[in-house]
């Protein structure tokens, strides 16, 4: 067991044995005044539920706190009236600081229960492949329930604190109190993106290894993988747009310890951006160096920072390692996610090896795979029942440079991208919407593909 899982199993133990998950039953559900010990109770045991769900998010390992250890259902949540008393009386913050990092704390509960969900899905990969609609049907609408719990999330997020975004983002410099909000806001906003990202990949790897061919739903494979691809991209676009701010006002060092984790995989995302896509127009091309050079920035800071980042450095090090050499030129000229609708097997790979090494702060070796994994590993194209050995024997798509511009110069990057990218677009393609065939199943995913995506 690694030390924070350690410390929180320890934490949680020690709540247990005070009967600090018991809060609910010993308070009158008709009463607002809980007394002295009932609230200490309950935010020791929230903050465990807190810390349990965003270690699991950040490094990918099995919740403590489940549905089936604690009812969340029965049990009020933390609200605003167990944090009354934090409002006057700070030392540190002004009384509509300390408002609002209420609420934003409560949106953090709120989110955490919503990734229960999730992370039991994602965590415990306990499916076979090609099993019967018994099996994979369950899963996937387990996905919808997640999504519509994440999108409900997000829009009462959103109406709650726009106006503060606006007001944080329209203010020409920070004070104390306003950096203090602004970092928590855009943490909030991180751990959202992250889970959205941690819940493509489960239905990339459900939608690859699970869902039975010569179902209807086989036609709507490549297309329900483009978009998922899609999603997946928007995830770590938004977080680094998060970064991106807070690089701006110089507030990465006042980041958690927690939000180290959530950065490699849009790391990772916007490297194959930046060395596998031609024919963006020039806008868009800075638009994705700027992100890039967020993230890169952002880990560096970190390590000034806090002990411990170096071996996540080594991880992404090592993961560039897999492949010496880049993808063919005629790979290169489309998108890595156009590429990976019909061939996902490569990126997986890059995925759950992230995955794993994160959680077991060991590099992942193909022999750890799980039985349900080993086929990733083995095949290229589990979905069309050939191999693509080049894909295959090349899964980084030329990242090297990212791991040299994590250790040396982020100019040399920039410079090797811009004399490999040839000439520019002035302008975008525009696309056209075509609704998916097999009405049935594209409604149940979802799914309006646009052509662009394909």
């Amino acid at each position: 067991m690694k030390p924070n899982t350690r410390w929180l199993s320890i934490a949680i133990e020690h709540a247990r044995a005070e009967g600090a998950h018991l809060y609910g039953r010993q308070q009158d559900l008709s009463s607002e005044s809980p007394s002295a010990h009932q609230a200490l109770a309950k935010r020791i045991w929230w903050c465990c539920i807190i810390r349990d769900r965003l270690l699991s998010l950040g490094v990918r390992r099995r919740i403590q706190i489940d549905r089936e250890s604690f009812d969340f259902g029965s049990n009020r949540r933390l609200n605003h009236s167990d944090l009354a008393g934090e409002v006057d009386g700070s030392g540190v913050y002004c009384k509509k600081a300390k408002i609002s990092l209420i609420r934003i704390l409560l949106r953090i509960v709120d989110l955490c229960v919503s990734l229960t969900d999730l992370l039991n899905l994602a965590h415990r990969l306990e499916f076979s492949r090609n099993g019967d609609s018994e099996q994979w049907l369950p899963h996937l609408q387990q996905v919808r329930t997640v999504k519509e719990a994440l999108r409900m999330w997000h829009e009462v997020t959103k109406s709650e604190f726009s106006c503060s975004l606006k007001q944080l983002r329209s203010a020409s410099k920070y004070d104390e109190q306003r950096k203090a909000v602004a970092v928590q806001l855009h943490v909030m906003y991180m751990y959202y993106h992250s889970a959205g990202i941690a819940l493509a990949h489960y239905e990339i790897l459900l939608t690859t290894m699970v869902i039975p061919t010569g179902t209807p739903y086989t036609i709507l494979r490549p297309s329900y993988l483009s978009k998922l691809f899609c999603e997946l991209q928007d995830a770590s676009e938004d977080l680094s747009d998060c970064l991106d701010g807070l690089i701006k006002e110089d507030l990465i060092p006042l980041l958690p310890i927690s939000t180290i984790a959530l950065i490699v995989f849009p790391l990772i995302h916007h490297s194959l951006d930046l060395y596998t896509t031609h024919d963006d127009s020039y806008t868009a091309k800075v638009l994705r160096k700027s992100r890039l050079d967020a993230l890169t920035e952002a880990m560096n800071k970190f390590e000034q920072t806090y002990d411990g980042v170096e071996w996540v450095k080594s991880i992404l090090r090592q993961v560039i390692d897999l492949g010496e050499s880049r993808l063919s030129e005629a790979t290169r000229d489309r998108e890595w996610r156009r590429n990976l609708s019909s061939s996902p097997a490569p990126y997986l790979r890059i995925a759950f090896t992230i995955e794993f090494s994160l959680s077991r702060s060991y590099f992942f070796q193909e022999a750890d795979a799980p039985a349900y994994l080993k086929t990733v590993f083995k095949d290229a194209n589990p979905i069309m029942g050939r191999a693509e050995p080049t894909l295959m024997l090349q899964p980084i798509f030329g990242m090297r440079d990212t791991a040299e511009a994590l250790d040396e110069d982020w100019e040399k990057l920039l410079q090797l991208q811009s004399a490999a990218e040839g000439p520019m677009l002035g302008s975008e393609s525009t696309a056209t919407s075509v609704a998916t065939p097999m009405d049935d199943y594209g409604g149940f995913f979802d799914l309006t593909v646009r052509e662009d995506t394909l």
